[in-house]
């Protein structure tokens, strides 16, 4: 009879371990990178954000290059929603800039937004089954806006934003979520006005003849320059970095960045750095002027305009750029 005893307390002690262990896993939420399962992210920028006293309030006068990123979250058997929290920590860096977060090209300033919902998870699992996790990638960014007025800016001041968190990812504000730091930023605010031209403003390719036409063949070569002009009320060492944007009345048809017009595809148009020889890629960040002290700077840039096709259709064509320039 007391082997029978035994038996009895053995099958009930097992019923009770597996029962707490179904309760804790229903319970359980945490999130991790995805990568290594790490809780902290940290993203090394170096970089030196030149904010000029010219720039309006709300300007965004710098973009972080897009990262490729990745998160994991789990829970038990109960469904939950993922969530991006904005500036968790609250930070602030006073009147003069915010810091956004750009997700998979949306921007989200903390201010206007504290949390945005990217993934809701159903019933993953039932008692006493292994529950699958929920993992998502996306891109990500970062930019700085310009919060105070043009003229307010009297010295040169420099705002440290290294080691600030920008999100976390989770669902909710604890220590389960994963957070994303950022170091080897700062900004600079400018008591300096840059003022950019590009001459000429216009290129006019004039009249192209069609015979002989074949596809890559390069047809004429145009140049234009990018003037800068510097009004500082002291000394001060930046430089301008840009990126090059389709206009509306234009496509981009490779990798290389070969600008199309919209009424008439017969022909392409490539941007080229003169001084390096090297095309200027679209929508990619490029040195426009290196860091330098100087008053009047300029860059020599190259339009090449080349054949898409052997049976060109006659008729004009326009195909317009855009360029973003950002302080650096």
């Amino acid at each position: 009879m007391k082997g029978i005893v035994n038996a009895i307390v053995i099958v009930l002690f097992i019923f009770n371990v597996s029962n707490a262990y179904a309760y804790a896993n229903a319970e359980e939420y945490s999130c991790d990178t995805g990568a290594g399962a790490s809780k902290d992210q940290s993203l090394v920028v170096n970089a030196v954000v030149n904010i000029p006293d010219s720039a309006a309030a709300g300007t965004i006068v710098w973009r972080a290059p897009e990262r490729a990123m990745s998160y994991n979250c789990w829970r038990g058997v109960e469904a939950f929603s993922t969530y991006y929290f904005f500036n968790p920590k609250n930070k602030n860096f006073g009147s003069e800039i915010e810091v956004g977060v750009t997700i998979n090209g949306v921007d989200y300033l903390p201010s206007s937004t504290e949390k945005y919902a990217h993934s809701f998870a159903s019933k993953m699992c039932g008692l006493g089954q292994t529950c699958a996790n929920s993992y998502a990638s996306y891109r990500m960014s970062m930019f700085v806006v310009k919060k105070s007025n043009s003229g307010s800016t009297s010295k040169t001041k420099v705002i440290d934003i290294n080691n600030y968190i920008p999100y976390e990812v989770g669902k909710s504000k604890n220590s389960s979520n994963t957070s994303v730091r950022i170091t080897g930023l700062e900004a600079k605010l400018l008591p300096c006005t840059s003022t950019v031209m590009i001459i000429p403003n216009t290129i006019d390719f004039g009249e192209i003849r069609s015979t002989g036409a074949t596809p890559e063949l390069e047809i004429q070569r145009e140049n234009f320059t990018l003037s800068e002009q510097r009004d500082c009320q002291s000394a001060s060492t930046y430089g301008l970095n840009g990126v090059l944007r389709p206009a509306a009345n234009a496509n981009l048809y490779d990798s290389m960045g070969t600008l199309v017009p919209k009424d008439n595809d017969s022909v392409g148009i490539s941007i080229f750095d003169v001084e390096n020889n090297t095309p200027v890629r679209f929508n990619n960040e490029f040195v426009v002027i290196p860091k330098v002290g100087t008053i009047s700077n300029s860059k020599q840039f190259e339009a090449r305009l080349k054949w898409r096709t052997k049976a060109p259709k006659a008729g004009r064509f326009n195909a317009g750029a855009v360029l973003d320039v950002y302080y650096k």
